[in-house]
Protein backbone atom coordinates (compact mmCIF):
# COMPACT_ATOMS: atom_id res chain seq x y z
CA UNK A 1 0.00 0.00 0.00
CA UNK A 2 0.92 3.58 -0.10
CA UNK A 3 1.19 4.44 3.23
CA UNK A 4 2.68 1.01 4.17
CA UNK A 5 6.64 2.15 3.26
CA UNK A 6 5.40 4.69 6.50
CA UNK A 7 4.50 2.51 9.26
CA UNK A 8 8.02 2.79 11.15
CA UNK A 9 7.96 6.84 11.30
CA UNK A 10 5.22 7.63 14.64
CA UNK A 11 8.88 8.21 16.17
CA UNK A 12 10.13 10.41 13.98
CA UNK A 13 9.75 14.25 14.43
CA UNK A 14 6.28 16.18 13.33
CA UNK A 15 7.51 18.06 10.64
CA UNK A 16 8.96 14.91 8.90
CA UNK A 17 5.25 13.12 9.56
CA UNK A 18 3.40 15.89 8.11
CA UNK A 19 5.95 15.78 4.66
CA UNK A 20 4.92 12.28 4.50
CA UNK A 21 1.29 13.12 4.55
CA UNK A 22 1.63 15.21 1.61
CA UNK A 23 3.69 12.63 0.05
CA UNK A 24 0.71 10.27 0.76
CA UNK A 25 -1.71 12.39 -0.88
CA UNK A 26 0.41 13.29 -4.22
CA UNK A 27 0.63 9.60 -4.29
CA UNK A 28 -3.11 8.65 -3.68
CA UNK A 29 -4.15 11.43 -6.70
CA UNK A 30 -1.77 9.64 -8.90
CA UNK A 31 -3.55 6.11 -7.55
CA UNK A 32 -7.17 7.85 -8.01
CA UNK A 33 -6.24 8.76 -11.61
CA UNK A 34 -5.05 5.61 -12.70
CA UNK A 35 -8.02 3.44 -11.29
CA UNK A 36 -10.78 5.73 -12.89
CA UNK A 37 -8.84 5.37 -16.77
CA UNK A 38 -8.94 1.51 -15.81
CA UNK A 39 -12.32 2.10 -14.99
CA UNK A 40 -13.69 3.66 -17.58
CA UNK A 41 -11.68 1.83 -20.51
CA UNK A 42 -12.49 -1.62 -19.04
CA UNK A 43 -16.19 -0.73 -17.74
CA UNK A 44 -14.72 -2.77 -14.09
CA UNK A 45 -16.10 -1.70 -10.87
CA UNK A 46 -13.26 -3.71 -8.91
CA UNK A 47 -10.77 -1.03 -10.50
CA UNK A 48 -12.51 1.98 -8.50
CA UNK A 49 -11.68 -0.50 -4.89
CA UNK A 50 -7.87 0.46 -4.69
CA UNK A 51 -7.82 4.02 -3.89
CA UNK A 52 -10.50 3.37 -1.08
CA UNK A 53 -7.98 0.88 -0.06
CA UNK A 54 -5.34 2.98 0.61
CA UNK A 55 -7.70 5.50 2.29
CA UNK A 56 -8.64 2.89 4.79
CA UNK A 57 -4.65 2.05 5.21
CA UNK A 58 -4.06 5.70 5.82
CA UNK A 59 -6.77 6.36 8.59
CA UNK A 60 -5.38 3.46 10.35
CA UNK A 61 -1.63 4.81 10.36
CA UNK A 62 -3.09 8.05 11.41
CA UNK A 63 -5.16 7.27 13.83
CA UNK A 64 -1.44 4.90 15.02
CA UNK A 65 0.19 8.32 15.16
CA UNK A 66 -2.31 10.12 16.87
CA UNK A 67 -2.88 13.34 14.17
CA UNK A 68 -6.43 13.20 13.56
CA UNK A 69 -7.07 16.41 11.93
CA UNK A 70 -5.94 14.85 8.52
CA UNK A 71 -9.22 12.45 9.31
CA UNK A 72 -11.00 15.30 7.66
CA UNK A 73 -9.18 15.12 4.57
CA UNK A 74 -9.31 11.14 4.48
CA UNK A 75 -13.11 11.59 4.35
CA UNK A 76 -13.46 14.27 1.55
CA UNK A 77 -11.38 12.16 -0.56
CA UNK A 78 -13.41 9.34 -0.18
CA UNK A 79 -16.73 11.13 -0.71
CA UNK A 80 -15.04 12.57 -3.49
CA UNK A 81 -13.69 9.17 -5.07
CA UNK A 82 -17.61 8.02 -5.09
CA UNK A 83 -19.11 11.31 -6.27
CA UNK A 84 -16.90 10.92 -9.48
CA UNK A 85 -17.87 6.98 -9.90
CA UNK A 86 -21.60 8.69 -9.88
CA UNK A 87 -21.22 11.31 -11.95
CA UNK A 88 -19.24 9.26 -14.37
CA UNK A 89 -21.81 6.79 -14.45
CA UNK A 90 -24.44 9.08 -14.42
CA UNK A 91 -22.49 11.07 -18.19
CA UNK A 92 -22.32 7.77 -19.40
CA UNK A 93 -25.98 6.67 -19.01
CA UNK A 94 -27.02 10.29 -20.15
CA UNK A 95 -24.53 9.48 -23.62
CA UNK A 96 -26.02 6.31 -24.43
CA UNK A 97 -28.06 5.44 -27.55
CA UNK A 98 -30.94 2.67 -27.60
CA UNK A 99 -30.63 3.26 -31.18
CA UNK A 100 -27.50 2.31 -31.31
CA UNK A 101 -27.55 -0.62 -28.63
CA UNK A 102 -30.55 -2.26 -30.42
CA UNK A 103 -28.82 -1.93 -34.09
CA UNK A 104 -26.17 -3.63 -32.94
CA UNK A 105 -27.65 -6.30 -31.35
CA UNK A 106 -30.01 -6.72 -34.19
CA UNK A 107 -27.32 -7.29 -36.65
CA UNK A 108 -25.76 -10.26 -34.94
CA UNK A 109 -29.17 -12.23 -34.74
CA UNK A 110 -29.18 -11.37 -30.86
CA UNK A 111 -27.30 -14.65 -30.13
CA UNK A 112 -23.70 -12.78 -30.22
CA UNK A 113 -22.82 -11.65 -27.27
CA UNK A 114 -19.11 -9.54 -27.10
CA UNK A 115 -16.34 -10.51 -25.28
CA UNK A 116 -15.70 -6.97 -23.63
CA UNK A 117 -18.10 -4.82 -22.69
CA UNK A 118 -18.47 -1.38 -23.23
CA UNK A 119 -20.63 1.93 -21.81
CA UNK A 120 -22.37 2.50 -25.03
CA UNK A 121 -23.35 -1.21 -25.84
CA UNK A 122 -24.86 -1.94 -22.25
CA UNK A 123 -28.35 -2.90 -22.35
CA UNK A 124 -31.35 -1.36 -20.60
CA UNK A 125 -31.82 -4.30 -18.25
CA UNK A 126 -27.94 -4.40 -17.30
CA UNK A 127 -28.39 -0.31 -16.77
CA UNK A 128 -31.06 -1.15 -14.77
CA UNK A 129 -28.71 -3.34 -12.99
CA UNK A 130 -25.85 -1.41 -12.66
CA UNK A 131 -28.12 1.84 -10.84
CA UNK A 132 -29.82 -0.74 -9.17
CA UNK A 133 -26.28 -2.25 -7.10
CA UNK A 134 -25.09 1.69 -6.84
CA UNK A 135 -28.09 2.44 -5.29
CA UNK A 136 -27.87 -0.07 -2.44
CA UNK A 137 -26.12 1.39 -0.42
CA UNK A 138 -28.33 4.56 -0.76
CA UNK A 139 -30.38 3.46 2.42
CA UNK A 140 -27.37 4.37 4.81
CA UNK A 141 -27.46 7.91 6.36
CA UNK A 142 -24.30 9.10 4.95
CA UNK A 143 -24.95 7.71 1.64
CA UNK A 144 -27.89 9.91 1.09
CA UNK A 145 -26.51 12.77 2.94
CA UNK A 146 -23.36 13.15 1.03
CA UNK A 147 -24.78 11.80 -2.79
CA UNK A 148 -28.82 13.05 -2.23
CA UNK A 149 -29.00 14.67 -5.60
CA UNK A 150 -27.25 11.95 -7.27
CA UNK A 151 -29.33 9.52 -5.50
CA UNK A 152 -32.63 11.28 -7.19
CA UNK A 153 -31.40 11.42 -10.60
CA UNK A 154 -29.62 7.77 -10.38
CA UNK A 155 -33.29 6.71 -9.12
CA UNK A 156 -34.92 8.48 -12.11
CA UNK A 157 -32.27 6.97 -14.55
CA UNK A 158 -33.22 3.47 -13.67
CA UNK A 159 -36.94 4.09 -14.03
CA UNK A 160 -36.77 4.83 -17.73
CA UNK A 161 -34.44 1.97 -18.11
CA UNK A 162 -36.89 -0.23 -17.02
CA UNK A 163 -38.85 0.93 -19.90
CA UNK A 164 -36.96 0.92 -22.56
CA UNK A 165 -37.55 -2.63 -23.33
CA UNK A 166 -41.19 -2.47 -23.26
CA UNK A 167 -41.46 0.91 -25.47
CA UNK A 168 -39.00 -0.70 -27.87
CA UNK A 169 -41.73 -2.60 -29.78
CA UNK A 170 -42.47 0.30 -32.39
CA UNK A 171 -41.50 -0.51 -36.37
CA UNK A 172 -38.52 -2.35 -35.73
CA UNK A 173 -37.33 -5.12 -37.51
CA UNK A 174 -36.75 -7.61 -34.83
CA UNK A 175 -35.22 -10.98 -35.81
CA UNK A 176 -34.43 -13.00 -32.76
CA UNK A 177 -32.88 -16.46 -33.33
CA UNK A 178 -34.63 -18.19 -30.68
CA UNK A 179 -37.95 -17.50 -31.27
CA UNK A 180 -38.54 -14.81 -29.07
CA UNK A 181 -41.58 -12.70 -30.47
CA UNK A 182 -40.06 -8.67 -29.01
CA UNK A 183 -37.89 -7.03 -26.60
CA UNK A 184 -40.68 -7.17 -24.16
CA UNK A 185 -40.83 -10.58 -24.03
CA UNK A 186 -36.57 -10.98 -23.51
CA UNK A 187 -36.71 -11.26 -20.09
CA UNK A 188 -39.48 -13.85 -19.74
CA UNK A 189 -39.00 -16.81 -17.89
CA UNK A 190 -39.27 -18.58 -14.10
CA UNK A 191 -37.34 -19.99 -11.56
CA UNK A 192 -37.09 -23.64 -11.23
CA UNK A 193 -34.91 -25.33 -8.25
CA UNK A 194 -33.81 -21.67 -6.93
CA UNK A 195 -32.50 -21.05 -10.52
CA UNK A 196 -34.30 -18.33 -13.20
CA UNK A 197 -34.99 -20.29 -16.51
CA UNK A 198 -35.25 -17.73 -19.04
CA UNK A 199 -37.67 -18.50 -21.69
CA UNK A 200 -35.68 -17.24 -24.55
CA UNK A 201 -32.20 -17.74 -23.41
CA UNK A 202 -30.24 -16.71 -26.19
CA UNK A 203 -32.30 -13.32 -26.27
CA UNK A 204 -31.79 -12.98 -22.30
CA UNK A 205 -28.21 -13.16 -22.48
CA UNK A 206 -28.00 -10.72 -25.20
CA UNK A 207 -29.99 -8.51 -22.95
CA UNK A 208 -28.45 -9.66 -19.35
CA UNK A 209 -24.85 -9.38 -19.63
CA UNK A 210 -23.98 -8.29 -16.32
CA UNK A 211 -23.92 -10.72 -13.49
CA UNK A 212 -23.82 -8.74 -10.01
CA UNK A 213 -22.03 -10.15 -7.17
CA UNK A 214 -24.35 -10.93 -4.37
CA UNK A 215 -22.38 -8.97 -1.53
CA UNK A 216 -21.73 -4.99 -1.26
CA UNK A 217 -18.18 -6.33 0.43
CA UNK A 218 -17.48 -7.81 -3.11
CA UNK A 219 -14.93 -5.77 -5.03
CA UNK A 220 -16.64 -6.16 -8.20
CA UNK A 221 -19.95 -5.17 -7.20
CA UNK A 222 -20.80 -1.53 -8.82
CA UNK A 223 -22.03 -0.17 -4.83
CA UNK A 224 -18.87 -1.69 -3.57
CA UNK A 225 -17.05 1.88 -2.43
CA UNK A 226 -20.32 3.56 -1.77
CA UNK A 227 -20.77 0.77 1.34
CA UNK A 228 -17.00 1.24 2.08
CA UNK A 229 -17.47 5.50 2.05
CA UNK A 230 -20.46 4.98 4.75
CA UNK A 231 -18.52 2.41 6.60
CA UNK A 232 -15.46 4.88 6.55
CA UNK A 233 -17.62 7.49 7.59
CA UNK A 234 -19.07 5.82 10.20
CA UNK A 235 -15.71 4.96 12.12
CA UNK A 236 -14.36 8.44 11.61
CA UNK A 237 -16.67 9.36 13.99
CA UNK A 238 -17.01 6.98 16.23
CA UNK A 239 -12.94 7.00 16.87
Amino acid sequence: SICGRYRSLEDNPKSFVLACFDHFWKLYRDCEEKAFAKFEREMNPSRLALPMDQLFDFKAWVEDVGLVNEKIQIEEAARNLVKRQLLLILQKNSLWSFDDWYSTMNSNEWKKVPDQQDWFHVSPSDWSSVISSLLLASSDYHFYESFGQEKIVLERARFLSNDRLVMSKQDRQFTAADGCPSLEHSLDGGYEKGRFRPKYPQTFNCVVRFTVPEKLSNKAHWGHIAWRYCNLVRSLHEY
